[in-house]
């Protein structure tokens, strides 16, 4: 998560689809400077933002909250958290391929 950036392997994955919006996946681990999380704790975001240029204002909205074991599909993407580790602060998210069964992944 972000609070343990910059030594984590992925703060923030972007997924890029055919629709108008760019979705945005956090594990928003509850510790750190983030301890004070009031919602979604330890728990994967799932966030929408107008496509548009990277410096350009846009309100973003949070569409999920994922915890372990959960799914979200968005247009083209089935997003499925895995294992979370909150003392780690950590959590295994895997993105595939409308139609792809997680099973089919591994």
């Amino acid at each position: 998560g972000v609070a343990d950036y910059p030594i984590a392997n992925t703060v923030l994955l972007k997924i890029q689809n055919g629709s108008d919006n760019d979705y945005y996946l956090n594990f928003n681990a509850k510790k750190g400077i983030n301890s004070g999380a009031q919602e979604a704790g330890n728990q994967i975001t799932v966030v929408s933002r107008p496509r548009g240029p990277m410096d350009s204002y846009a309100e973003s909205d949070l569409v999920a909250k994922l915890g372990r074991e959960e799914y979200y599909s968005i247009l083209g993407y089935t997003i499925f958290v895995g294992v979370v580790d909150t003392n780690a602060g950590t959590a295994a998210v895997t993105v595939l391929p409308t139609g792809q069964d997680y099973c089919d992944s591994k």
